[in-house]
Formats: structure tokens, sequence, C-alpha cells
């Protein structure tokens, strides 16, 4: 995912060009190199981001960080940023105990030992990544597809929605049965009338 790698690059590099300290103004201006990247950070990702930001600035500043890597503060910077988004990337945000420890034993293969205190500033470093990893729109982008289908089951769903009138033509059959019902009576009525001519042919 470039975008991931170039926002904790550009965060890395933010760290170290401020010497771990810097204003709202330095922050804003984080945050612009994070649009020019063509992200627009909502307020959770820019929270994470500040996170992350603050996790390295603690890291850096560990003595042990900085007397761990011979070859200069800039090349600790640029392996904890590699390494950090490798781990995440390749575990896609979940890990166990084993993976953490694995994750150390790296570190220390790269030349970086750090102490009970850098590890835990490590551990909110890779959790706020993590959130960050996830929350990224190119995560929605991939899934744009299986959105796009949803119109059609809807449509799907309008098409099965014919099934209201079926119920109408039960409700005209009821209306023929009445009108039989209605007719017979109209035969007793017919009977009557016939039997009184009857009683007037005795009389005669």
């Amino acid at each position: 995912m470039t975008l991931f790698r170039d926002l904790l690059r550009i965060s890395s590099q933010f760290v170290e060009k401020q010497k771990g300290y810097w204003d709202h103004n330095a922050w804003l201006s984080l945050l612009k190199d994070a649009q020019e990247k063509g992200l627009q950070l909502t307020s959770d990702m820019q929270t994470y981001l500040g996170t992350i930001v603050q996790s390295m600035k603690r890291i850096y500043e560990t003595s042990s960080f900085k007397q761990g890597f011979g070859k200069g503060f800039s090349d600790a910077t640029k392996v904890m940023y590699e390494q950090t988004v490798n781990f995440v990337e390749q575990t896609k945000g979940k890990w166990d105990h084993a993976g953490w420890e694995g994750f150390i034993k790296e570190l220390q293969q790269k030349g970086i030992n750090m102490t009970e205190e850098g590890r835990a500033y490590l551990g909110e470093l890779l959790e706020a990544a993590k959130k960050f990893y996830i929350t990224l729109p190119t995560r929605s982008v991939e899934d744009k597809p299986a959105e796009s289908e949803n119109p059609p089951s809807t449509t799907a769903a309008e098409v099965e929605k014919p099934a209201a009138p079926e119920t109408e033509p039960t409700t005209v059959e009821k209306k023929p049965r009445v009108r039989k019902t209605a007719a017979p009576k109209a035969d007793s009525d017919t009977k009557k009338t016939t039997k009184s001519p009857g009683r007037k042919k005795t009389v005669k």
C-alpha cells in the first residue's frame, strides 16, 4: 500500500527534521504534505497520525536508540520506518505476542537495541500504525467492486415487489361468492309467488 508507506515515511522524516520538537504550524505542514500525497485525512486519521509521530518522537529520544545504531541517527529512523511498514503490511494489522517478539528481533538484527521503555513506545507506534493502515481509503477502494454489486441487489428486491398484487385477486374472488349466496334467496321468493295463484284456483 503506497499511501501507507508514503505517510509513514514523511512522518519519520518529519520527526527527524524537527529533532523531536515542533509547533502547531509544523504539524499543519505535515498534514499538507499528506494531502499532497493524495490523501484527505479524516479527524480519526489525524489522531492516529498524531500518535504515530508522537511515538516516533519518544522512540528517537531514548538514548538506547540513538547510541545503538552506529551509522547515524538518520539511518536508524529509516530502519524503524521500513521495519514498521513491512511488519504492519505483512500481518495486515493482526499479530500475536510471537509476532511482536519477532519484530523486536528483526530490529535487533538491524542494529537497534531498545530498552523496555523504548519497546513500550514502539508498541504505541505499531498500534497507531495499525489503526491508520485499516482506515486508509485505499482499502475501501479495493472493496468498491463489491459495493457496485449492491445496486443490482436493490433492483432485484424491487422485482420481488409484484408479489403484493397477487393478494388483490384473492379479494376479487371473494366478491363472486357473495353474489352466489344472494341468488338462492331470489329463488325462494319466486316459490312463494307461485303458491298464491294456486289458492285462487281453489276458490273458484
